[in-house]
C-alpha cells in the first residue's frame, strides 16, 4: 500500500504511521516542519513540506489519503472552520486535480454527530446536531469531502473521544487527579471511548475494505463511561489513592470562563472552557458501533483498564505525570 497521510505528527496521526510501517506500507507524510517528524524517528518515511492551504506536488501511485490534520483546540472559533472546513475543501481540490484512483478516509469526530439520543446511541443516520464549534467545523469538513465522493471514494470516521500514550488532553485530566483533587460533576452523562491503538485498526480496515462512497462510521467501543469510571482507571494505573470532590455544574460554568480568561491572558489553550463545559451538560456522548462491526469488521480490542495502564506508563516514561 502507498499511503499519504495529514496530522502524522499529531497524536492519532503518529500511532497510524508506525502501524503503516509495521504492514509495510509506503508513507508520505504532509508537514510544516520536518524537524517535528524527525522528533518520532521514522525511517522510510517521506516528507511532504507544505500544508492544507499548499499543497506540494503529490507522488505518483499512491493508494490512500488519511485526512487527520484538524484543529482541535483553539482560542478562537475561526480557527477551527479555518482549518476543519476549509482546510479540507483546500486538500480535495488539490486531490480531484492530482488524480482520481485513489481512496480518501477522513478523521471527523463524533462531536460532528453531537451528542446521543435521550434514550439510545447516536447513529450514523442520524441528523448531525454539533453542539460546539469545533463540532460543526468537522460536520462542515465532511460536507467539504463529500462534494468529491463521485470523483473518488471517500470514507469518513467519527471516532468517539480517544485516549492512549501521545494524548495530552486527558493527561491534565490525570495530572488534576493526582495532584489536586479528584473532581466528580453531579448527573454525569455517560460517553463513549475508544484506545488510539483500536482506532488505527479501524483506520486500516477502511483503507482494506471496499466501502461504498460517502460512508460515514462510528468507532467507539461497545462500552460507555462516565468520567469518574474513566478517573478511577487512571487512579487504579497510577496506584495512587485520591479525594473525590463533588463539583456543581454551576461551579464548572464558572471555572470554564476563568479557565478561557487565563488562556486569552497567557496564549495557552486550556483543555476545559465554555465548549467543553456545554459538551459536559448534553445527554451524554454515547456512540452506537454497530455498523463499524457489520461494514468493517470492527470491535474495540482493549479494555479500559488495559489501555490506561499503557497510557500512564508512557506519560511516566516521559516524566509527565
Amino acid at each position: 500500500m502507498k499511503a499519504l497521510v495529514t496530522g502524522g505528527t499529531g497524536f492519532i496521526g503518529s500511532h497510524l504511521v508506525d502501524r503503516l510501517l509495521a504492514q509495510g506500507s509506503e508513507v508520505w507524510v504532509l508537514v510544516r516542519d520536518p524537524a517535528k517528524a524527525a522528533a518520532f524517528g521514522w525511517k522510510n518515511v517521506r516528507l511532504l513540506r507544505g500544508d492544507l492551504f499548499s499543497i506540494p506536488q503529490l507522488p505518483a501511485g499512491f493508494d490512500i489519503m488519511f485526512h487527520l490534520a484538524g484543529c482541535t483546540r483553539s482560542l478562537h472559533s475561526a480557527n477551527y472552520y479555518n482549518v476543519n472546513q476549509a482546510g479540507t475543501a483546500s486538500l480535495c481540490r488539490a486531490l480531484a486535480g492530482a488524480r482520481t484512483d485513489f481512496k480518501l478516509i477522513v478523521l471527523s469526530s463524533l462531536a460532528a454527530a453531537g451528542p446521543s439520543l435521550e434514550n439510545r446511541p447516536i447513529r450514523e443516520s442520524d441528523p448531525p446536531h454539533p453542539v460546539s464549534a469545533y463540532g460543526r467545523s468537522k460536520w462542515l469538513g465532511e460536507q467539504e469531502a463529500l462534494k468529491y465522493r463521485d470523483r473518488f471514494p471517500v470514507v469518513i470516521l467519527r471516532p468517539s473521544a480517544i485516549f492512549g500514550p501521545g494524548d495530552l488532553d486527558f493527561l491534565e485530566y490525570f495530572r488534576m487527579i493526582k495532584k489536586l483533587f479528584f473532581p466528580v460533576v453531579r448527573q454525569q452523562k455517560e460517553a463513549s471511548i475508544c484506545y488510539v491503538n483500536d482506532l488505527v485498526e479501524a483506520l486500516w480496515l477502511c483503507a482494506l475494505k471496499d466501502l461504498p462512497s460517502g460512508e460515514i462510521i462510528n468507532i467507539a467501543a461497545p462500552v460507555s463511561y462516565n468520567w469518574e469510571q474513566v478517573g478511577d482507571a487512571a487512579v487504579r494505573a497510577m496506584k495512587i489513592r485520591a479525594r473525590k470532590v463533588t463539583v456543581p455544574l454551576r461551579c464548572l460554568y464558572a471555572a470554564a470562563i476563568l479557565f478561557e480568561l487565563r488562556s486569552r491572558w497567557t496564549g495557552k489553550i486550556s483543555l476545559f472552557g465554555r465548549d467543553k463545559y456545554r459538551d459536559l451538560i448534553q445527554t451524554g456522548w454515547v456512540a452506537d458501533p454497530a455498523k463499524a462491526r457489520d461494514a468493517l469488521s470492527f470491535e474495540t480490542r482493549t479494555t479500559l483498564d488495559a489501555g490506561m495502564e499503557e497510557t500512564i506508563a508512557w506519560y511516566r516514561e516521559r516524566r509527565l505525570l
